[in-house]
């Protein structure tokens, strides 16, 4: 992806979307990395909060592959699980994106997979995640800045023109109003 991302850059692109309709997730570490290629180092991707209360913070490494003036739209529905509400939660709550679309699903759990003597599996909750500003994904999923609902193939691989130019702007007003209610 940060070829991808270096050879849009080259060619002139100023902005992006990012479409996390329909995606069920993946994993955690994919979702790191990725939300690596548009944030700085060292910021936070989400927490994970054990049954204690717990708080491990999963960070950003390395360099990212875009300027941080470039702006980024993460389109988002109720098929949006897990991975992809991790990430949208990622940019949004680090001030780098603004959300789009509808809700997410709202997993937000993390899950072990034990197995038993016997070859049978027992799969059993061991945390939750949150997003970097501290809220809950698991049955609440992630409210977009912007509702809307768009047919997956008006957006398809040509017409972006439903994200208006000012669209990629809200992300600055909302960011100071999330910050000085802290």
């Amino acid at each position: 992806m940060r070829e991808a991302l270096s050879s849009l850059e080259e060619q002139g692109a100023e902005a992006y979307i990012v479409d996390l309709r329909g995606n069920p997730g993946g994993s955690v570490q994919a979702a790191v990395s990725v939300a690596s290629l548009f944030l700085p180092e060292d910021k936070i991707v989400t927490f994970i909060q054990d049954a204690t209360g717990n708080r491990l913070p999963l960070k950003t490494q390395g360099a990212t592959a875009l300027p941080p003036s470039d702006p980024i739209v993460v389109w988002t529905d109720r098929k949006s699980a897990s991975a992809s509400e991790i990430l949208a939660s990622a940019l949004h709550d680090n001030c780098r994106a603004v959300l789009m679309g509808q809700r997410t699903f709202g997993k937000g759990l993390v899950q072990g997979v034990f197995g038993l003597t016997d070859g049978k599996g027992l799969v059993m909750t061991v945390a939750k995640y949150e997003t970097p500003r501290g809220a809950s994904i698991q049955g609440t999923g992630i409210l977009p800045d912007i509702e809307a609902v768009i047919p997956s193939n008006i957006l398809g691989d040509q017409d972006v023109s439903v994200v208006r130019k000012e669209d990629f702007g809200l992300k600055d007003g909302m960011c100071v109003e999330a910050m000085a209610s802290k």
